[in-house]
C-alpha cells in the first residue's frame, strides 16, 4: 500500500513536470532559430559571432549571483516566475516594438564605425552596444536554454525527486522534450511557409514563447504550492541560506571531490559533443568544396536522410528511454552511464573509417555519410536519455547548499568552457595551418582526442559510482 501511495504521489509530481518541460522545450527550439535570424538580419555574421563569444561568460557570472540571491530570499515556488516573467516581457517588447523600430533605438551605422575607429580595442563591445536590443534578445534566449531549462528546471526536479523515482522519471522526460521540439519545429515551418503571417512572424513567435513560458510558471507555482509543500520526504528541503563568500564558494566547489567528478564528466562529454559536431560540419563542407558533392545533391541527400531518420527517430527515442530505465533499475547507475562513452568512441571510429575510406576511393559515399548522420542523431538522443539523466541523478544526494551552488557553477561555467575548448581545438589547427585544413588532416588527431576524453568520462563516472551508490543505499 505504501508503495502504491509513493507511486501515486510520484506521478502527481511527474505529470506537471512533463508539462513544464514540454513548455520550456517548445520555447527553446523557437528561440534557438529566432535568435540567430534576428542577429544576422540586424548586425550580420559579425554581430552573431561577437555575442556568441563575448557575452556568455559575463552573463553566467551575473546569473550565478542572481540565482543565489533569489534562492536566499524567495520560496521555491516563486523561483521560475522571478526569472521567466521579466524575460518573457522583454521578448514581447522586442517583438512588437524594438524589432519594428530599430532606427529609433540604436545609434546609426556611421556613428558606430566612428566609435570603433576611435576605440579599436572596444570594437566588439561597441558593435553589441550599437545593436543593443538584438544583442540582449540573443543573450536572454541563451539564458532560456542554459539557465532556465538547464539549471532552474532541473534544480526543481533534483530537490523534489528521490533517486528511486528518478530512475524512471528522468529518462522518460527526454521523450517529452522530443515531443516539444517536434511540435515547435512543425509550428515554425507552418508559420514561415504561410503567406498569411509574412508580416508578423516575429510577433507570432514571441507570443508562442510568452504563452509557453507563462504556462510553465503557472504549473510550477501550482505544483509547488499544492503537492510539493505537502511532501514529507527528505528531498523536499526548505530554502537554505547560502552564506558563503565568493572565495569560499569557489574554494568549496573546487575541494569537493564529488562535485569535481561531476564537473569532469560534464566537461568531457560537452567537449566530445562539440568536437564531433564541428567534425561533422567540416566533413560536409569538404565534400562540397572538393566537388565530391554539389550543394543541390547535398541538400537532397540531407533531406532524404532527415526524413528517414525522423521516421525512425521516435522509435529510437522510445527504445533509448526503455533501455535507460531498464539499465538504471536493474543494473545500476554506473552501467547505464557506460552507454555514453561507448557511443562517443564508436562515433569517433566510424568518422575515422569513413574519412580513410573516401580518401582512398576519392569518391563520396552516400551510405557512409548517412551512417555518420544517423550516429550524430543517435548521439544527441544518448545525451537526452542517458547523459542528462545520469548527470542530474548525481546531484540528488548532495546537501542543499552544494546542490544549488555546485549545479549552477557546473551547468553555467563548465559546460560553456567545454564548448570553448572544442572551438579552441579547431582554432589551433587553423592557426598551425593558416591556409586552412581539410577533414583528412585533422580527423585522426581529433578522433584520438575524443577517445581520450571518452576515457576521462569513463574514469570520472567510475570514481563517482561508489559514492552515488552509497547515497542510494542510505536513501533506501
Amino acid at each position: 500500500m505504501a508503495t502504491n501511495d509513493t507511486q501515486r504521489y510520484g506521478f502527481k509530481k511527474f505529470l506537471p513536470a512533463i508539462a513544464i518541460q514540454f513548455c520550456l522545450a517548445f520555447s527553446f527550439i523557437i528561440l534557438q532559430d529566432l535568435k540567430v535570424a534576428v542577429a544576422i538580419q540586424h548586425g550580420g555574421q559579425k554581430l552573431l559571432e561577437t555575442v556568441q563569444t563575448w557575452a556568455g561568460i559575463p552573463m553566467s557570472i551575473i546569473l550565478v549571483y542572481l540565482y543565489i540571491g533569489v534562492t536566499n530570499r524567495y520560496e521555491r515556488r516563486k523561483h521560475l516566475g522571478i526569472f521567466i516573467l521579466p524575460i518573457v516581457a522583454y521578448f514581447l517588447i522586442y517583438g512588437f516594438y524594438f524589432y519594428t523600430h530599430p532606427a529609433s533605438l540604436h545609434i546609426n551605422t556611421a556613428r558606430m564605425i566612428a566609435l570603433q575607429t576611435m576605440y579599436p580595442g572596444f570594437d566588439k563591445l561597441i558593435l553589441m552596444y550599437g545593436y543593443w536590443s538584438t544583442s540582449l534578445f540573443y543573450i536572454l534566449s541563451d539564458v532560456w536554454a542554459g539557465f532556465i531549462v538547464g539549471v532552474l528546471y532541473w534544480q526543481y526536479m533534483n530537490d523534489t525527486t528521490t533517486i528511486k523515482q528518478a530512475k524512471t522519471f528522468y529518462p522518460a522526460l527526454g521523450l517529452f522534450v522530443s515531443f516539444g521540439m517536434v511540435l515547435s519545429k512543425t509550428v515554425t515551418l507552418t508559420v514561415q511557409g504561410s503567406s498569411l503571417y509574412a508580416n508578423n512572424v516575429i510577433q507570432l513567435f514571441v507570443s508562442f514563447v510568452a504563452f509557453a513560458g507563462i504556462s510553465a510558471v503557472v504549473i510550477h507555482y501550482f505544483i509547488c504550492k499544492n503537492v510539493i509543500s505537502k511532501d514529507k520526504h527528505p528531498t523536499n528541503v526548505q530554502n537554505v541560506k547560502l552564506t558563503m563568500t565568493t572565495f569560499k564558494y569557489f574554494g568549496h566547489i573546487f575541494t569537493s571531490k564529488y562535485l569535481g567528478l561531476i564537473a569532469l564528466s560534464v566537461f568531457a562529454f560537452g567537449s566530445i559533443l562539440h568536437l564531433l559536431t564541428i567534425l561533422h560540419q567540416t566533413y560536409s563542407y569538404n565534400m562540397q568544396e572538393l566537388g565530391k558533392l554539389n550543394p543541390e545533391s547535398y541538400t537532397m541527400l540531407v533531406n532524404k536522410i532527415t526524413i528517414i531518420s525522423t521516421s525512425f527517430g521516435f522509435l529510437f527515442s522510445v527504445g533509448a528511454m526503455i533501455l535507460s530505465i531498464y539499465l538504471l533499475k536493474n543494473h545500476g547507475w554506473f552501467k547505464a552511464a557506460l552507454v555514453t562513452p561507448i557511443m562517443t568512441i564508436l562515433t569517433a571510429f566510424v568518422l575515422m573509417y569513413v574519412t580513410y575510406d573516401e580518401s582512398l576511393s576519392k569518391e563520396f559515399s552516400p551510405v557512409s555519410y548517412g551512417l555518420v548522420f544517423v550516429l550524430m542523431m543517435m548521439l544527441k538522443q544518448i545525451k537526452s536519455f542517458f547523459f542528462k539523466p545520469i548527470k542530474e541523478m548525481a546531484y540528488i544526494p548532495l546537501k542543499q547548499e552544494m546542490k544549488v551552488k555546485g549545479k549552477a557553477f557546473i551547468d553555467l561555467f563548465v559546460e560553456r568552457f567545454a564548448f570553448v575548448f572544442g572551438s579552441m581545438v579547431f582554432a589551433v589547427s587553423n592557426f598551425i595551418n593558416p591556409v586552412g585544413y581539410n577533414i583528412e588532416s585533422i580527423i585522426y588527431k581529433v578522433a584520438l582526442l575524443i577517445i581520450i576524453l571518452s576515457l576521462v568520462y569513463l574514469v570520472a563516472i567510475w570514481a563517482l559510482a561508489p559514492k552515488f551508490e552509497a547515497a542510494e543505499i542510505q536513501e533506501k
